[in-house]
């Protein structure tokens, strides 16, 4: 008899216990929380002309089936009189107030033909930087090249993404900037930055645009070493 008692007692305690833990781990939560079913149209990557005026493809909202497009918040830094990169943001949020967001990239860019698209590269075999006499080798980066103004372009990496995506240091460290494309085929350089260090090239050597092999390549001389970088266009 003593033993069923302690049996019940048991029982009993667990079940206050595990209804004790529920009240605690449950209050002041909803079950369920409902999103706006969001979707871009188009592709989450524009590139748009200078110059020219820019429509956002949009996106489709909906909640439980009913349109809630009026309830997206969208933020965009999009100026199509000065070419670059910008965003635009869209923000839903649920019926408990957690915000889910989307973005779209916008190049603007100046979309004069050219042998040189706009768009991003591949760094190629043959890449290199040389330090005292030591190579190191380096391929398979993206790089983006956008044309600025005819025969003028904007680069995100003259070193071929190195810090930025082979070390991982991010893009504060790599040395975006610009150059021309010269009716003899040769690269000029027109400016670079490296943000992260606030310093820039000392020279571009040997640019070039090589019509038989579809590739740009230079020696970007930076902090006393050699990058010598081949694109793939």
């Amino acid at each position: 008899m003593k033993n069923k008692i302690i049996i019940c007692l048991v029982c009993a305690l667990s079940i206050v216990g595990l209804t004790g833990c529920d009240k605690d781990t449950t209050a002041g939560f909803t079950s369920i929380t409902n999103y706006p079913s969001l979707t871009l149209i188009g592709s989450t990557t524009l590139f748009t002309a200078i110059n020219q005026p820019f429509v956002d493809p949009g996106f489709t909202a909906e909640l439980n089936g009913v349109d809630v497009s009026d309830e997206i918040e969208v933020v965009s830094d999009v100026d199509t009189d000065v070419a670059g990169i910008y965003t635009i943001s869209y923000t839903a949020t649920s019926t408990d107030g957690f915000k889910f967001p989307l973005s779209r990239t916008v190049y603007v860019a100046d979309l004069t033909p050219s042998v040189i698209s706009s768009g991003y590269h591949g760094v190629a075999v043959g890449t290199y930087r040389l330090r005292a006499g030591v190579t190191i080798k380096y391929s398979g980066y993206d790089i983006l090249i956008m044309q600025v103004a005819p025969g003028e372009f904007y680069i995100s990496d003259f070193l071929g993404g190195y810090y930025d995506q082979k070390i991982g240091y991010g893009a504060n460290y790599a040395c975006n900037g610009k150059f021309k494309l010269n009716a003899d085929n040769t690269l000029t350089l027109v400016e670079s930055y490296v943000p992260g260090w606030k310093d820039s090239l000392t020279g571009l050597v040997g640019g070039i645009y090589d019509p038989a092999t579809g590739t740009l390549s230079w020696n970007a001389q930076y902090a006393g070493m050699d990058f010598n970088v081949i694109i793939t266009l």
